[in-house]
């Protein structure tokens, strides 16, 4: 595949979080082949569309309508997902239109084609206001010189004046590459809506943190959720915080970990046998055993975190203790993104204290007692 890559890696898989799925976890659906679909139910088929990242691919998923077909989610806006589409408007499709899109969230493999498939079909797009105005921000800034409180935000995490001085000659971010256009027609849903698709009505669930208002859709009367990138069988989606937004300059006042983590907690309100269709690898049931590993991980990292900071470090110097090796530049600006977020959650907490440098920040552990039991704590507050 040779498409522009949107960055040099995806949005998963990269953190120090263990991957590997809770082996209570079931997977009742082998794999789609390419250009078909596999029949998750009477009205809901699931495929997948290629994407060019060492994660090779998203699913989305069909839900038949009187005329034609919803679809979960788009693929990244290349052309050679555009190539793909065209041959599953025969195949897949059966030569029936799409007559709605939900988008569960702003990055490009999920709503990377929407614009282009609203224009072939002239269907309305449905998801959530703050993920369409994260999507028209990152638009506007393709392109452009980075903003001065992003540079400000890597040189304060210990980003070396050379390191952010690439950062500004690389100007652009790349959405516009990944993304085709914005939607126009859009319908805006918000957490305890309800809506029908096809035949059957579906609650929405807003979560944050992975994005700042993801969307996810259970129906009761089928036990399906489709989780999107907000629960994945067995890799983990990083949890980032980056000042994108200049609504929100002061980075510190967000708290993207605490936000994810009430939200996971949240799906266990669900039944613990939902059968979950994600938007990465395969369906599973096994909600609640899920959820409890992925917060398990987030505690592994937040453990590990206490410890490194015992002698305090910058969020770069922090890197290597926690990864265990070198990185990339474009990964480099993600695990500060990452690992901030953490930091940040465990200054929430009062068991990090950061010292304002002139220059950069300097986090140092006040306290470090079993994370676990601090999260539980928290959760259920």
């Amino acid at each position: 595949m040779n498409e522009k890559k949107y960055q040099e890696d995806d949005e998963h898989g990269n953190s120090c979080q263990i991957n590997g799925s809770d082996s209570s976890l079931r997977f009742p659906f082998a794999a789609p082949e390419p250009y078909l679909t596999q029949k998750i139910s009477d009205d809901i088929y699931w495929l997948r569309i290629p994407l060019p990242f060492k994660l090779d691919h998203i699913n989305v998923y069909l839900i038949a309508e009187q005329n034609g077909w919803c679809l979960i989610d788009t693929g990244m806006g290349t052309n050679y997902s555009k190539r793909y589409w065209q041959q599953l408007f025969d195949s897949a499709l059966q030569g029936k239109p799409i007559t709605r899109i939900v988008i569960t969230h702003n990055h490009p493999d999920h709503v990377g084609l929407a614009n282009w498939l609203q224009q072939k079909f002239h269907c309305p797009v449905i998801m959530s206001k703050r993920e369409f105005e994260i999507m028209a921000y990152l638009f506007s800034i393709s392109g452009s010189t980075p903003p001065d409180y992003y540079l400000d935000y890597l040189l304060r995490a210990g980003m070396s004046t050379e390191h952010a001085d690439k950062v500004r000659q690389q100007r652009d971010n790349g959405y516009d590459k990944a993304v085709d256009g914005l939607p126009k027609d859009c319908q805006f849903v918000d957490h305890g809506d309800s809506i029908t698709l096809g035949k059957y009505q579906f609650n929405i669930i807003i979560g944050s943190g992975h994005s700042p208002a993801h969307v996810s859709l259970y129906c009761p009367q089928l036990n399906i959720l489709f989780s999107g990138d907000q629960v994945l069988p067995d890799i983990p989606s990083m949890v980032t915080l980056y000042p994108k937004n200049p609504k929100f300059k002061d980075h510190r006042k967000q708290n993207p970990l605490g936000r994810w983590l009430k939200a996971l907690h949240g799906l266990k309100a669900l039944p613990g046998d939902t059968l979950v269709l994600p938007s990465h690898n395969k369906p599973f049931i096994g909600l609640h055993a899920r959820v409890d590993e992925i917060i398990a991980n987030h505690c592994a990292l937040l453990n590990q975190l206490l410890a490194a900071l015992q002698q305090g470090k910058t969020v770069s110097q922090s890197i290597m203790p926690i990864y265990k090796r070198k990185v990339r530049d474009q990964v480099y600006v993600m695990f500060i993104s990452e690992l901030l977020a953490h930091i940040q959650f465990l200054e929430q907490l009062a068991l990090v204290e950061r010292e304002q440098g002139a220059e950069v920040d300097i986090f140092s552990t006040i306290s470090a007692p079993d994370m676990c039991q601090q999260i539980d704590d928290y959760l259920n507050r």
